[in-house]
């Protein structure tokens, strides 16, 4: 009897946008489409122009939306509470900045996780490798480059 109402009852896809610029991020979003469809969830991916800006993610009409959000800082409170700004999740700005032990940014970010709007995919780390001819190369603490000061050398 179960299996005959569990036929009836039409469960429409979870609709999931995802950057349609961005290549891997359509790869993902197929790969997380598959993997539920063994668990039995129906996702339906399809990509969007603008889902990468804040208020279009507000405006637009996917169930979920894929993101990529590099982290701003290397101290910890400052990459959550800006990846929480990010995300507008952040109910108090300066709960995850003024939290000085390891411990409250752990619960911040328990607690943002606990209801499953945030669900993270993936860490990547990013990783760069440059020939011996590149010179002044400067990474900063948060990630960007510094290419003011770069020069490459000529061929010999």
């Amino acid at each position: 009897m179960r299996a005959e109402t569990a036929s009836l009852v039409i469960v429409p896809p979870i609709s999931l946008a995802y950057d349609f610029a961005d290549p891997v991020a359509k790869l993902v979003a197929e790969r997380i489409a598959v993997d539920a469809r063994e668990a039995g969830i129906a996702v339906q991916p399809y990509g969007e122009s603008h889902v990468t800006g804040l208020p279009a993610r507000g405006a637009g009409n996917a169930d979920a939306v894929l993101l990529r959000i590099p982290l701003q800082s290397l101290e910890p409170s400052v990459a959550l509470s800006a990846t929480l700004d990010d995300l507008s999740l952040n109910d108090s700005p300066s709960s995850a900045l003024n939290a000085s032990r390891s411990e409250d940014l752990f619960e911040i970010e328990r607690k943002t996780l606990q209801n499953f709007r945030v669900v993270p995919v993936a860490h990547l780390s990013q990783a760069v490798w440059l020939s011996n001819s590149a010179h002044n190369w400067q990474q900063q603490p948060n990630g960007a480059w510094s290419l003011d000061q770069l020069w490459i050398e000529g061929a010999r």
